[in-house]
């Protein structure tokens, strides 16, 4: 299945064919990525949860304002991970980060002002390939969507918050600040500037599971 081909799709990272300090990201953007630490593997990147990470430069196209977006991850979480783990985060006084909290998936907005946030039911530090995704539908009481291995896992509302743009890198594996990072491995990020389908989360985790079985 070809994502590359997805005008939506404003970044896409294979990281097990992605090596070297910096690399460009496989979408129509070719994001200039940084690496630091980060181990190449042949079904992903290893991170060991003190300081190293990804960094995407900032990019108009990774920018949402008030609009609808989709982040997808494949990652296998380390059972001695940290209690807060940062996936994606674009963060300065306007933000939206993907993190593990205590283990659980959360996905979070704020406009400078108002936040909203949506967090999972299971701790997902068991050190098994696990496919995430989360969208936000901004007009919706429930447009907060958390998803596990191609099933609905929790949703929450994502209306009342204005533009999250911000003009920061997008950081993969730690907080923008330099801080929570994640310890586990990674396969592949997708990021879309539309919402996926429960029909489309489900079929992209069917297309890619075998890559971590």
């Amino acid at each position: 299945m070809n994502f590359v081909f997805d005008s939506s799709l404003v970044l896409y990272l294979p990281l097990y064919k992605l090596d070297g300090a910096s690399f460009m990201s496989r979408d129509a953007y070719g994001h200039l990525c940084q690496r630091t630490g980060a181990l190449w593997r042949p079904n992903g990147h290893y991170f060991d949860g003190t300081d190293d990470r990804i960094v995407v430069a900032h990019h108009s196209a990774l920018d949402f304002g008030t609009g609808d977006f989709s982040l997808e991850i494949w990652l296998r979480a380390s059972s001695g991970g940290g209690t807060i783990q940062r996936l994606v985060s674009k963060q300065s006084a306007a933000w939206l980060f993907f993190r593990l909290t205590g283990g659980k998936a959360t996905l979070s907005i704020k406009d400078g002002t108002n936040q909203q946030a949506v967090t999972g039911s299971g701790d997902l530090r068991d050190d098994i390939w696990h496919h995430l995704v989360a969208t936000a539908d901004r007009d919706s009481s429930t447009g907060l969507m958390l998803s596990v291995d191609g099933e609905t896992d929790v949703t929450d509302d994502a209306t009342g918050i204005g533009s999250i743009s911000n003009t920061t890198p997008l950081q993969i594996a730690r907080f923008s600040g330099g801080a929570e990072y994640f310890k586990g491995d990674m396969g592949e990020v997708r990021i879309y500037r539309r919402l996926l389908t429960p029909l489309e989360i489900q079929r992209n985790y069917l297309a890619t599971k075998w890559r971590y079985r």
